[in-house]
């Protein structure tokens, strides 16, 4: 039993009624009861009018809303104080034409009639409307807007007592909410969100107004779904599937399954999302073919992308294209415009996961001409945008630079045009990208900073967070691989911040790369761990295997670099016993701190355990795991990765017939796929094992090698061709085979054998001076332990912080350590460990106390092994004093490649935010301005006239370095650098950055002192170089 609030017509009077039970609307539940007092005939026919119309409008059939409301309306005009009353017709027709896209004409209706409905109800229904239309696609402002009128027609409706338009106003208060909380990614949004329909849906539950009950209890669903709890959400629209049935609302029956679809997908159930899309495909179908030729757009165009969206990620794209070229045919036969759109988005899709970019790059451009013949709307617009964004992906993935840059300059002038400053950042992205791909590597970065401010300004922290990815990208394509490292931090912490867990699985992803390439061997492998763990919270199943690919490549890494110094430590260890028992020491020809070599070499010896044992084990279990999740998913591609991922962990371990295994398994699985480089690395594992056998197989060695040399060069894989050379290199007459490099390329694994550059480092050595003759005592080290190393510098933090507790893994940064204790820090533990050397960068290579000590320990051993090592060479006692003298020694790094492991193939869908996808060609990292740097110092020191950089671009490299350092958006020129932010660390950071864009000038070590803001470096600058001309 219900409490329905009838309002007298003629007395102006309010009574009640206890009404039964039914599944109608409000206005028809008033009108029976108007009837059962012996109502007028005309208040009868304008309840039912009204709830007619407000039936076809949440059917979508707005031809009949607007009929039925016009009529209403016409009635009501003769009594404008009735209630219900002319506003809320006008509210009927407003929301009527905003359902159709005219949203402006809605606006302006309402504006039109609040000066002639000056009732204070009348007003609260005007407001509400407002409130409804412009919540939706009229921009930030209008938002904004949207969200005080919410407010207000809350309190109104409150204040009159009117319990059921109250609660439409917390339903229109909840979607505001809601939008607020996406489009500006304001996370408490989502909470008011939820608060304000549970109260809707209450309030509409008393008074019997089961269609805004429903309605307040999707917004909740709505709201829950992007907190990321999606299986509360797929729970409740699963139950509201039932409800809309119940009611007889077919619509939002079918609307309701397209819910389910979505976040079935979103949860990664591909199945359960396909049944809950067709069912709503069906339902919609049917009522298309009843109102074919009417050139309504069908709603089953949505229904459409969600089914096709399942057949992708079930592997099905032959049934997703059928799907879709079927319902394209029926949109075009029924001149159904925006629905052919969307299914030729559809279609796009399709080609782009199926690698058939010249079919789709077609479909696209006819799509985007079919748009621009049309007179322009707000929709159109964004479709426009969202099309010229795809087509610029699809010719970036296709690497064809001279159409995808006539793209993205369409986009970056249709953003500019509109003042979309979001799309306007996510243009700037993919012209970042398309840099990248020419090799512009410091447009690239520009771009990607222009992208970030821009993000910042709207606030759109998703956005800046993908920029700071595409930063990263830039920052190693110029070989700058610590502020990659640096950005990918921020922007994990962003995507955390909002929520995004997909989105910090990347940066995640990212950072475990670039961690890699640095061999920061910790920090690679907790990131890759945590990545894991978001993949295995989120069910993806399939980026999960990829990440357990990573991790075992990294874990490999790490256990190989681990294992090679411990092999060298032990050689060392040997030459220093034989001298000291008065052996004779062969001068070493070249230290092979390698495991396999030394089982080669000296079979006869006691065995010694292998070092890194466990680290191995660790790698080759997370390749297991890799495999186990992969084999069910029925996706060859990754399962030939996950068993080449297997095949290699096995060889380094030490157990080359399972690698054979896997092997054996993986080629012909490779070769169905038409995964070339994996089929290499398999021919390069065959080549290594055949090599472990001896000189019987090296002509089967050679022959896979030059199977897998053909592969490389075909697909002009560096590091590929790098590690085949070293095996034909290695398996001549002249040369003993040594260990295998780990096989796979920095597109899949980031393994060995990459290739080396060589530079110059400053070298602190000791020595012994004075004395003579005796042998002299080696003493054991007797400096701090490990834990009194820990002790001390949680001690030193402490105190510069102010907190009772630190974890020893939580960044000091993080922790509360600003930039100028960091500087007292470090000055102080140099106090305490007087005998190691701290780097400038220790809050940024050591940023926990944990990393730290570690540091400071292993380099305290070390000092003291130096030292021990150079007495017991004097061959002297007494008299000896130990010297510390400097010297430079050439020492080989890997050349830095690319920043990021190429993800699985996701889905492009037309209507969404564009993907902001990282290159996978940052293997180029000879970025063009040091490239240039010696030849133009070379020239500049040449005769004729001086070709160095003119003083603006000198500026604007200056300027442009500092800004990404800072993070703001703009500086003044005269502005010292350190007071705009600049902290001791970046300073650091900034001063290798512009010795390396200007390679031919000496950098002095005050920099940042001498020459503290952007006129007088660039001044310096200018004049050095100059003068390096004139010399």
């Amino acid at each position: 039993v219900w409490h329905v609030m009838i309002r007298s017509i003629d007395k102006g009077q309010r009574k009640t009624e206890q009404l039964p039970s039914r599944l109608s609307l409000p206005y028809w539940e008033v009108s029976q009861a108007s009837a059962k007092m012996g109502g007028q005939m005309a208040e009868a026919d304008v309840l039912r009018l009204l709830s007619e119309a407000e039936r076809h409008n949440d059917e979508e059939e707005s031809s009949q809303a607007e009929q039925k409301a016009e009529e209403a309306l016409k009635l009501l005009r003769k009594t404008p104080e009735a209630v219900p009353g002319p506003a809320d017709a006008v509210r009927i027709l407003a929301l009527s034409s905003s359902a159709q896209g005219n949203r402006k004409g809605a606006l302006n209706r309402i504006a039109a009639e609040r000066p002639t409905l000056p009732s204070q109800r009348s007003q609260a229904v005007l407001i509400l409307a407002f409130a409804e239309v412009a919540n939706s696609r009229c921009g930030s402002k209008r938002r904004e807007e949207a969200l005080q009128a919410a407010f207000q027609a809350v309190e109104s409706f409150r204040a009159l007592g009117d319990r059921r338009m109250e609660g439409w106003s917390l339903v229109a208060l909840a979607h505001t909410h809601v939008q607020r909380g996406t489009k500006s990614e304001i996370v408490e949004e989502l909470d008011r969100a939820i608060d304000a329909a549970s109260e809707a849906e209450e309030i509409l539950r008393d008074v019997g107004d089961r269609v805004g009950e429903g309605k307040a209890m999707h917004t909740i669903a709505v709201a829950l779904s992007f907190q990321n709890n999606i299986d509360e959400a797929v729970e409740r629209s699963r139950a509201l599937v039932t409800y809309w049935h119940n009611l007889g609302y077919k619509r939002l029956e079918a609307f309701q399954q397209e819910c389910v679809s979505e976040w079935e997908l979103a949860r990664h159930n591909p199945e359960e999302a396909l049944e809950a899309a067709q069912a709503a495909l069906a339902q919609k179908a049917l009522r298309e073919a009843s109102r074919a030729g009417e050139g309504i757009p069908s709603r089953s165009a949505a229904a459409l992308i969600h089914a096709s969206n399942a057949y992708l990620t079930l592997g099905k794209a032959d049934e997703a294209l059928k799907l879709s070229q079927e319902r394209l045919e029926v949109f075009q036969k029924n001149a159904d415009f925006e629905s052919e759109v969307v299914a030729q988005s559809s279609i796009v899709s399709v080609y782009v996961n199926s690698d058939r970019l010249r079919e789709a790059a077609e479909v696209a451009e006819e799509t985007l001409k079919k748009i621009r013949r049309r007179s322009p709307t707000r929709l159109l617009k964004c479709w426009e945008n969202d099309l010229l964004q795809t087509l610029a992906k699809i010719y970036l993935k296709a690497e064809e630079a001279e159409q995808a840059e006539n793209i993205i300059e369409q986009a970056l002038k249709l953003a500019d045009d509109q003042k979309d400053r979001k799309s306007l950042a996510a243009a700037y992205l993919l012209s970042s990208e398309l840099a990248l791909l020419k090799r512009e590597n410091r447009l690239g970065l520009k771009a990607a900073m222009k992208s970030r401010d821009l993000s910042r300004k709207t606030g759109t922290k998703k956005g800046e967070a993908s920029a700071l990815l595409q930063l990263c990208s830039a920052y190693c394509a110029r070989g700058e691989l610590k502020r990659g490292a640096a950005v990918t931090v921020e922007a994990q912490r962003i995507f955390n911040a909002v929520g995004d867990r997909e989105g910090e699985a990347d940066a995640l992803r990212m950072q475990a790369e670039v961690r890699l390439h640095l061999n920061d061997f910790t920090r690679a492998i907790a990131a890759c761990r945590r990545c894991r763990e978001l993949q295995r919270e989120m069910g993806d199943r399939r980026s999960e295997a990829w990440a357990c690919i990573q991790l075992a490549q990294t874990l490999l890494s790490a256990a190989s670099e681990e294992e090679k110094q411990e092999m060298d430590r032990r050689a060392k260890a040997k030459e220093e016993k034989a001298r000291s028992e008065g052996k004779e020491v062969e001068e070493p020809k070249q230290r092979e701190a390698d495991w396999f070599q030394a089982a080669e070499e000296a079979p006869t010896e006691e065995p010694e355990e292998r070092p890194a044992a466990a680290a191995f084990e660790r790698a080759l279990q997370s390749a297991k795991d890799a495999l186990k999740i992969s084999s069910p998913l029925e996706d060859d591609a990754l399962l030939v990765r996950a068993l080449l991922s297997l095949a290699t962990a096995h060889m380094m371990c030490l157990e080359p017939e399972d690698s054979q295994k896997y092997i054996d398994e993986g080629l012909p699985l490779a070769e169905s796929v038409n995964d070339a480089s994996a089929e290499g690395h398999f021919y390069l594992l065959k080549a290594q094992l055949a090599e472990f056998e001896g000189a019987k197989r090296y002509p089967e060695a050679k022959e896979f090698s030059n199977k897998a040399l053909q592969i490389f060069q075909a697909e002009h894989d560096q590091s590929g061709q790098d590690a085949v050379e070293a095996i034909l290199k290695r398996i001549t007459p002249k040369t003993v085979g040594v260990r295998p490099t780990t096989t796979g390329s920095m597109s899949y694994f980031g393994g060995e054998g990459e290739e080396m550059e060589e530079y110059w480092e400053e070298e602190v050595y000791e020595e012994v001076v004075g004395g003579g003759g005796g042998g002299g005592a080696v003493s054991q080290y007797s400096g701090p332990s490990k834990e009194e190393v820990v002790s001390t510098v949680s001690d030193v933090a402490l105190g510069l912080i102010g907190v009772d507790k630190l974890d020893m893994d939580e960044p000091l940064m993080d922790a509360g350590l600003d930039s100028l204790a960091a500087v007292e820090f470090g000055n102080t533990l140099a106090k305490e460990f007087s005998g190691i050397s701290l780097p400038s960068t220790m809050m940024f290579d050591f940023p926990s106390v944990k990393l730290l000590s570690e540091f400071i320990e292993s380099g305290m051993r070390e000092s003291h092994d130096k030292s021990q090592a150079a007495l017991g060479n004097t061959g002297g006692g007494g008299g000896g004093q130990v010297v510390k003298k400097t010297r430079m020694v050439k020492k080989f790094r890997p050349k830095p490649r690319a920043a990021r492991q190429a993800p699985p193939p996701r889905q492009m869908q037309f209507n969404q935010q564009a993907e902001l996808q990282i290159p996978q060609h940052m293997g180029a990292m000879a970025p063009n301005m040091t490239a240039m740097a010696p030849q133009a110092a070379s020239e500049l020191s040449g005769s004729g006239p001086y070709k160095g950089p003119a003083i603006s671009e000198i500026e604007e490299i200056v300027k442009d370095t500092a800004l990404s350092l800072i993070g703001v958006e703009s500086l003044e020129n005269d502005e010292p650098l350190m007071d705009a932010g600049l902290d001791s660390l970046a300073a650091v950071e900034f001063a290798n950055a512009i010795s390396k864009d200007f390679a031919g000038l000496q950098m002095p070590n005050t920099l940042m002192f001498d020459y503290p803001s952007v006129k007088t470096l660039t001044q310096f600058i200018d004049v050095g170089l100059r003068e390096a001309h004139g010399a």
